[in-house]
């Protein structure tokens, strides 16, 4: 009996040591997060690679909030019996806010959840081939020529990840993105990358 009582309180008193919260993660509040991915536009007929980087600070143990930047660059050409028809290639860059709530495991890997908004700078260079006229809602390019249209706008990001823990400053990221903004154009990623708190 005597033995059964010692190994209930043994067990109590680890379950209780391991069960508390890891103060040195606490104590590190910066978080800087590199992603980088392979994303859509439009209507998905446009691909291009992401670049992010951002900062955030955490609030409390689950939610942390931070500014980010975001570059990307797009194409999409289209053939019409071996001849180039139209070529459009788009540049972005995006300053934004970032909110996340984390849900992680004791071993802190788990989900995140992110929601923010943005202002977004974004170029399109449209040429056009021989016989080919580009017709859009704000800008019309001649056959055979080159045309252009920058556009600011605002938007939001919504997004959601899985974090992997490796080490208590260092986690990696892999997570999906959809966004929109005012210029109507949408756009949705997939992405990977590193966060090290600090």
């Amino acid at each position: 009996m005597r033995s059964i009582l010692y190994i209930l309180v043994m067990f109590g008193y680890s379950a209780l040591a391991f069960g508390q919260p890891d103060t040195t993660a606490v104590d590190k509040k910066n978080n800087w997060r590199f992603l980088t991915g392979y994303s859509l536009y439009g209507g998905g007929d446009v691909t291009g690679i992401t670049f992010t980087t951002e900062y955030s600070r955490n609030l409390t143990g689950q939610f942390r909030i931070g500014p980010n930047v975001k570059m990307a660059a797009a194409r999409n050409i289209f053939l019409y019996d071996g001849v180039l028809s139209t070529a459009q290639f788009t540049s972005l860059l995006e300053l934004g806010v970032m909110g996340y709530y984390e849900y992680l495991n004791p071993d802190k890997s788990g989900i995140e959840f992110g929601l923010g908004g943005f202002y977004r700078y974004l170029r399109h260079d449209i040429a056009t081939g021989p016989n080919t006229e580009y017709l859009g809602s704000t800008l019309r390019v001649a056959e055979s020529s080159i045309g252009t249209l920058r556009e600011s706008t605002v938007g939001f990001n919504v997004y959601i990840g899985v974090a992997i823990h490796i080490s208590d400053m260092v986690k990696l990221n892999l997570g999906g993105l959809l966004q929109s903004d005012t210029g109507g154009n949408g756009g949705y990623g997939i992405f990977g990358g590193v966060n090290v708190k600090f």
